[in-house]
């Protein structure tokens, strides 16, 4: 069975790198750029790992991390960012992430976490 993550970012650009990085090591991918589409797949899916988008337009990471977080807890979280701020990692380890990637993202530490999940 295919492993699944989901991506949400409102960046198309990497929406499609991440799509294309994770098709390579067999995962199923499931992607959008809206909170509310996400929190629907998040439920129906349940994906083994999430890159999720700090900044969006119709809600904003934080927030959506914690809805998700009450759906489901067994999902690893990492939240996306172009700012490396301390208040919103710190935030956003609180509320469940399981790691902090800044964009540009970086092809090797995805691989890090294809490795380190790879019992998923």
């Amino acid at each position: 069975m295919k492993r699944k993550v989901l991506i949400v970012d409102d960046e198309q650009e990497t929406i499609d790198f991440l799509e294309s990085f994770f098709n390579r090591f067999d995962f199923l991918v499931n992607k959008t750029g809206f909170a509310n589409t996400a929190l629907e797949i998040y439920d129906a899916v349940v994906p083994e790992l999430v890159f999720l988008d700090i900044t969006m337009p119709d809600m904003d990471g934080i927030t959506l991390l914690r809805k998700l977080r009450k759906i489901s807890e067994a999902p690893k979280i990492f939240m996306l960012t172009a700012n490396n701020d301390k208040k919103n990692y710190d935030k956003a380890k609180r509320y469940g992430a399981f790691g902090y990637i800044t964009k540009p993202v970086d092809l090797a530490e995805l691989k890090v976490i294809i490795d380190e999940n790879n019992g998923i």
